[in-house]
């Protein structure tokens, strides 16, 4: 019995003790111990103090908001986002509480909750210049441009030239194409930052500019403001805005360049989705698809809060590279020196391409009309015509009466646009005429890009007609860019000179090049030098002076079917593909 007693007793002083305890864990002791267990990193630890504390206090607002702060902090922005919910329930007008819950809806591309979670701030807080600067970039994300201008402007008129106020009305202008007043707030708050000594945040206003410069055509502009850019800040779009340029140039090492330093600092899966664009301009599917997985890999779209884009626009820039790659892909292996069972192979791994190619084609043109429909919904024709004539390329006809709105509106603001335009007719109508003309207009520096695409598509059309005059055509689309071969899986003529083992021979019917009989009707000469079994070299050769372009050597000429096979690849590698 009194065994019993001494037991009864000790447990009654260990529920009076826990009691205590309990009662001394109030408010304060919640928030502190929660606070000091995130500052040791002992983040469950610190998320179960605060569900503790939120069933203690299930009125008071400070537990779920604190626990939507550590969720946002380690980026589980819906995590986050459900509690700074259950916090608003209790507490419908804290700022701070307010204004976490639009950038977490913001984070989580829920681009209208963050626009209406803001105007609600607003009305709260008519005088936070925070909330209306944010506000007006979300107006630009939503395409309500009217409402971030008119806000905008009020503000302006109240506060003066601020560089988060003047940079956001700037982008609100570049969104209605409205060059002039866009270049000046950008300026003004370029200006104003560094008169404040934020060289960081011109940096960003900088890059914003250049994008203006080059969405007006204004080439060396854009350049000048790039660079501008770079100097006030070492960041990741600066670099990826100076790889555009060289790449919108055909400088394709130097854009290669750009967007590896811009890889090495970004936390986007912007410089790898541009790294796949390149690539698959070089002629280079498989490097391209790499990168490309690399991207669609990646969950986390938060980056997106940032940028002026949102999921379904990028979702619709994978399926254009998708689309186009594995196009190219599918030319490729049928390009591969592979006989018996291997060429089957090979086909059937071209009609799988194929068939991707066509899947992401579909998805690709759907999310056109989409996205198109959203445009002109929101009074943007520019945008909303061209992703018409982009969803229409099934129907020619239908697709050129977009394009044409949208050239009578772009050519209205920026007549340099022009040649882009008889770009994409001629592509569309398979024109001849509109082509060339293309290939001429556009600018030889700064569009030779466009000027390898006119030609890509001109040159075949051109050869079948006059070989002569294509042959010509054919020598300069290959000096401007020799991975547009493998890229649209055409031929280049080539008059084959010297002693050439026949496996080869055959080998070479079924690559990138296209042995004719005839020197008028080739673009080359390929030459092989090199006597029966002894050393070979194989130069690429200029028809009228013999000046090679590139060369490659093997120890030994190949007669086995492998060897045959391996200098063949070696060719094409060496031939059709951007050091």
């Amino acid at each position: 019995m009194r065994r019993l007693l001494s037991v009864l007793l000790l447990a009654g002083g260990f529920l009076a003790i826990l009691a205590a305890e309990e009662e001394y864990r109030d408010l304060e002791w919640y928030l502190q111990e929660a606070a000091d267990a995130v500052d040791s990193e002992r983040y469950e630890y610190a998320v179960t103090i605060l569900v503790e504390g939120s069933e203690k206090y299930p009125d008071n607002p400070v537990f779920p908001a604190r626990l939507g702060d550590l969720y946002f902090d380690k980026e589980l922005y819906s995590l986050a986002l459900k509690e700074y919910q259950r916090a608003k329930e209790r507490d419908p007008e804290d700022f701070d509480l307010l204004y976490s819950l639009a950038t977490t809806q913001g984070m989580l591309n829920r681009d209208l909750e963050s626009t209406a979670t803001l105007e609600e701030l607003l009305l709260l807080y008519p005088d936070s210049l925070d909330v209306i600067i944010d506000l007006g970039w979300m107006y630009f994300k939503t395409f309500q441009l009217a409402r971030g201008e008119q806000l905008l402007r009020d503000a302006l008129e109240t506060y003066g030239v601020e560089p988060g106020l003047s940079m956001t009305l700037g982008t609100v202008y570049a969104g209605m194409y409205d060059y002039e007043k866009a270049k000046r707030h950008y300026l003004d708050s370029i200006e104003a930052a560094l008169e404040e000594g934020r060289t960081y945040f011109a940096s960003v206003a900088y890059y914003n500019l250049s994008l203006l410069e080059q969405t007006f055509y204004r080439f060396n502009d854009a350049l000048d403001a790039t660079h501008r850019s770079l100097q006030m800040a070492e960041r990741a779009p600066g670099r990826i805005a100076l790889g555009e340029l060289y790449q919108l140039r055909a400088d394709y090492p130097g854009a290669r360049g750009e967007y590896q330093k811009a890889f090495s600092l970004d936390t986007t899966p912007l410089a790898k989705l541009n790294l796949a664009d390149l690539y698959l301009e070089f002629g280079d599917p498989r490097q391209a698809l790499a990168y490309l997985e690399e991207v669609k890999n990646t969950s986390d779209t938060s980056w997106m809060f940032y940028f002026g884009t949102d999921l379904k626009r990028h979702q619709l820039e994978l399926h254009r590279i998708s689309m186009d790659l594995y196009r190219s892909l599918s030319f490729t292996v049928l390009a591969e020196p592979r006989r018996g069972l291997q060429r089957l192979s090979a086909f059937l791994r071209h009609l799988g391409y194929r068939a991707l190619s066509w899947y992401h084609g579909r998805k690709y043109r759907s999310l056109c009309l989409e996205v198109g429909t959203s445009y002109l919904e929101d009074g943007n024709v520019l945008d909303g015509n061209w992703f018409f004539y982009k969803g229409n390329q099934d129907y020619p006809f239908v697709a050129r009466k977009y394009l044409e709105r949208a050239e009578v509106f772009e050519t209205s603001l920026a007549p340099e646009a022009a040649p882009w335009y008889t770009l994409e007719k001629g592509k569309l109508l398979e024109n001849p005429e509109y082509l060339a003309a293309a290939a001429e207009d556009l600018d030889t520096e700064w569009e030779r890009s466009g000027r390898v695409e006119a030609l890509a598509f001109l040159t075949p059309l051109v050869y079948r007609i006059d070989s002569f005059r294509g042959a010509a055509l054919y020598r300069e689309l290959y000096k401007l860019n020799p991975g547009v071969f493998n890229r649209f899986g055409i031929t280049l003529p080539v008059k084959v000179e010297g002693m050439v083992p026949p496996r080869v021979k055959r080998l070479l019917k079924r690559s990138p090049f296209n042995p004719v009989k005839k020197a008028a009707e080739a673009a080359f000469l390929l030459s092989f030098e090199g006597p029966g079994e002894g050393a070979l070299v194989i130069r690429l050769l200029e028809p009228d002076t013999g000046s090679p372009l590139k060369a490659v050597g093997f120890p030994e000429t190949p007669l086995s079917p492998g060897g045959a096979a391996v200098l063949v690849e070696e060719l094409i590698a060496k031939f059709f593909y951007i050091d």
